[in-house]
C-alpha cells in the first residue's frame, strides 16, 4: 500500500494512466459508463467514450456496440452492479454477446465514503452470482485486462475489478 496526498492508505499504482489508456484502447474501440472519480484521469483521453447516467444505460449501449462488432467496455464503480443486473443477464443471454465491465472496488479503504463499504463486501459475490468471471488488476495487471477480453470474445461477459489507487486519479 501506499499513501496519498492526505496520507490516506491506496493500493499499488499499477500502470500510469496514459499506459493504462493504451492497454484498453489496444483490446476495445467503444467506452461508456457513468463518470466516477477513479476514472477522473482516464475519461478524458479516451476520443470514443460515451457518458451514460445509468449503469444500466452504459451495459445497454455497449451491448449494442458489441452487437453492430465493436469490442465494448463499461466502466463503472461496484454499486452501479445492483442496477445493471437485468440488462447484464437479460442482453447477455438474449445475444451471446460479451463486454468487459472494468468496476471500481469502492469501500474497500476505512476513508472511503460510507455508501460504498457495503458494496466492497458483496461486489465479488454479486459478480459470482451473475455468473460472471472477474480478474482482479491489482493481483494480475495489464493480464487481467487481456484475459477478461479474451473471455469477452467467447461470448460472455467478464469484468475487471480495480481498486482505489490502482489507477491515479489526478494524473
Amino acid at each position: 500500500m501506499r499513501r496519498d496526498g492526505k496520507g490516506r492508505p491506496l493500493f499499488d499504482e499499477i500502470l500510469e494512466v496514459k499506459d493504462f489508456v493504451k492497454l484498453l484502447t489496444e483490446h476495445f474501440d467503444l467506452f461508456t459508463g457513468v463518470p466516477d472519480s477513479m476514472y477522473g484521469a482516464v475519461l478524458p483521453l479516451l476520443s470514443n467514450y460515451i457518458a451514460a447516467s445509468r449503469e444500466n444505460h452504459a451495459v445497454g449501449i455497449a451491448f449494442g456496440a458489441a452487437l453492430a462488432g465493436k469490442k465494448a467496455c463499461v466502466l463503472m464503480q461496484n454499486s452501479g452492479l445492483g442496477l445493471c443486473g437485468d440488462a447484464l443477464l437479460g442482453l447477455q443471454r438474449l445475444h451471446q454477446t460479451g463486454v468487459v465491465l472494468f468496476v471500481t472496488q469502492r469501500g474497500e479503504l476505512e476513508w472511503e465514503e460510507i455508501q460504498h463499504h457495503d458494496w466492497a463486501e458483496c461486489t465479488e459475490k454479486v459478480l459470482k452470482a451473475y455468473d460472471i468471471e472477474f480478474f482482479d488488476y491489482n493481483e494480475l495487471g495489464a493480464e487481467a485486462v487481456s484475459k477478461a477480453a479474451a473471455k469477452a470474445d467467447t461470448g460472455c461477459i467478464a469484468a475487471v475489478l480495480l481498486h482505489r489507487g490502482n489507477i491515479n486519479e489526478s494524473s
